[in-house]
């Protein structure tokens, strides 16, 4: 037998590779569900997979099957009445609905353009089919943001905790300026702890647009203004603010620009201001963390993004003339927040 074979004795289980395939099989169905708009065709009237393939003149027999494997995959129903919406599908997935995110969607899983990442591991040539970073894609983050503005008050849940342990308070008074706010949960949480609290929003018009519509359902709008723009021309000003928070934008940037944008948020802190940058990192050794993989996704969707180490953003930090960068982590693991002031 071959378990008698010390050499086959030894070799590991090929489980990961097996997750791995059906991970590819899962994420190409749904794909093809998001490219045929099931959900919007069952938005009409259908809940059959005959009615659904009839009226749009699709295969009988691959409709029923698609049907049923999104079923298994909890984005579909199904009961005697014939399929139905699961709550997250009817929530997000319906085309022509204002928190679609199908776009996105779609988006993110042809980030590589379809099979490219190969040849552009040979060539170098970045990003592959589009950039994150261009207002292009602006309708794409917006649509990322839907939870959000469905619900407000989830979005801020647990952030005064995160100010607390970054030990900054809602003073009054205390004038902060949101750079690629996305839908700005962050800084509104802070906003929510004192009326006194004023809130500048940057990022592209369309996501403003919903940060700004995620402000008004938590009754905050009145302490909140906008800065619509792209982050390397927008001008902040100089002096205008006691705190700024970027979050999980800057890893797009090479560290040119990186330091570039953090010297540009410098010039627009007071003397003694706080500039907090939430970002995802890797280990020293880019070695061990998840995240190396949206190292590589970077590579497919920008000119010169990366996901760098904390000593790398103490580096780009102490270059842009901020003074003691404190990494700060939560429960323990790799700091996701970096705290420096101006002085």
């Amino acid at each position: 037998m071959d378990t008698d074979n010390p050499e086959l004795a030894g070799l590991p289980p090929a489980d990961l590779l097996e997750e791995l395939d059906w991970l590819s099989i899962q994420t190409t169905i749904f794909r093809a569900a998001l490219e045929l708009q099931v959900w919007k065709k069952m938005a009409s009237g259908a809940n059959s997979a005959q009615q659904i393939a009839q009226e749009n003149g699709w295969d009988i027999t691959g409709t029923c099957r698609l049907l049923d494997a999104l079923c298994s995959m909890k984005l579909l129903d199904k009961d005697e009445r014939g399929y139905q919406f699961a709550p997250i599908a009817k929530a997000y997935l319906i085309a022509g609905t204002p928190n679609y995110m199908g776009d996105l969607l779609l988006a993110d899983m042809g980030w590589e353009g379809n099979g490219k990442l190969a040849d552009a591991i040979r060539t170098g040539t970045r990003p592959i089919v589009s950039d994150w970073t261009s207002g292009g894609i602006a309708a794409h983050w917006a649509s990322y943001e839907a939870p959000s503005r469905l619900r407000p008050e989830k979005a801020i849940e647990g952030k005064a905790e995160i100010w607390r342990q970054l030990d900054i308070a809602a003073t009054e008074g205390l004038r902060v300026l949101d750079v690629a706010c996305g839908s700005a949960s962050m800084t509104l949480a802070l906003a929510n702890q004192n009326p006194g609290v004023l809130l500048t929003l940057n990022d592209w018009p369309a996501v403003v647009e919903g940060a700004l519509a995620v402000a008004e359902k938590l009754g905050l709008k009145r302490q909140v203004t906008s800065l619509p723009g792209d982050i390397h021309t927008v001008d902040f000003g100089k002096n205008q603010y006691d705190l700024i928070w970027i979050g999980d934008f800057l890893h797009f940037l090479g560290p040119e620009q990186i330091v570039k944008i953090l010297k540009k948020l410098n010039r627009a802190l007071v003397l003694g201001g706080v500039l907090v940058v939430s970002e995802t990192v890797v280990d020293e050794a880019r070695r061990e963390t998840r995240w190396l993989l949206g190292s590589l996704w970077l590579f497919g969707v920008s000119a010169e993004g990366n996901l760098y180490t904390p000593s790398e953003w103490t580096y780009f930090l102490k270059q842009a003339d901020f003074v003691d960068p404190v990494p700060v982590s939560k429960e323990g693991g790799l700091p996701i927040w970096f705290k420096a002031s101006k002085l």
